[in-house]
């Protein structure tokens, strides 16, 4: 990357993020960003259509050095050390930025931010079902690549749903907050018993 536009990547990113502590990133003009971080019009527009994507983009980039367990040691770790790891690195993460986000709720986040949460967990919630078919529920057919899909999503939304309600709470305690978020788990994704069975094999044995 260039240095000088790493330069004004990174003053962008640290006035987004002071702005967006304060209210909704929508609310927050080119203009007075473009002042925070010391930059013209000219040189934010290389870097984002707006304030919002700005703000996603940051966010992302955070997202992105969080440990790749999903897809890195998918194979290798068991559910129950897994998911509550996940789940804590997802939470500490919010939990930095707890201004930032709680300022993006709209009663809910804001999309571009709701989206980065449910990508950092689908591709990997998919891969796991992958290896290890038999979790997958017995009215799923484990090569229904769309299925599996699906209830990726319906549990990456429903996590990002969580984390939106503890947000709303005064007290971001991340023990409370993986405890909770385990309960909310559908019990096919920690059932130890299934995760451990070959490929093809179901519960029954056949």
């Amino acid at each position: 990357m260039d240095p000088q536009f790493r330069r004004s990547q990174t003053a962008l990113r640290a006035a987004v993020y002071e702005l967006a502590a304060a209210r909704a990133p929508t609310d927050i003009s080119v203009t007075e960003l473009c002042r925070a971080a010391g930059v013209t019009r000219e040189t934010f527009y290389r870097h984002a259509a707006s304030p919002l994507d700005l703000l996603a983009a940051a966010l992302a980039a955070e997202i992105d050095l969080l440990p790749r367990a999903w897809e890195e040691a998918v194979i290798a770790r068991a559910p129950e050390d897994l998911f509550p790891a996940m789940a804590r690195e997802l939470l500490a993460h919010v939990a930095v930025r707890a201004d930032v986000y709680r300022a993006a709720m709209r009663p809910s986040l804001l999309s571009p931010l709701r989206t980065n949460l449910e990508q950092m967990m689908r591709p990997g919630l998919i891969a796991y079902l992958q290896e290890r078919p038999g979790l997958i529920p017995e009215s799923v057919d484990r090569t229904d690549d769309f299925g599996l899909g699906m209830l990726a999503s319906y549990t990456a939304s429903g996590c990002v749903g969580a984390i939106e309600w503890w947000l709303r709470g005064d007290d971001l305690d991340l023990d409370r907050g993986v405890r909770l978020l385990m309960a909310a788990t559908p019990a096919f994704w920690l059932s130890t018993d299934a995760a451990t069975r070959p490929r093809g094999a179901r519960a029954d044995g056949s």
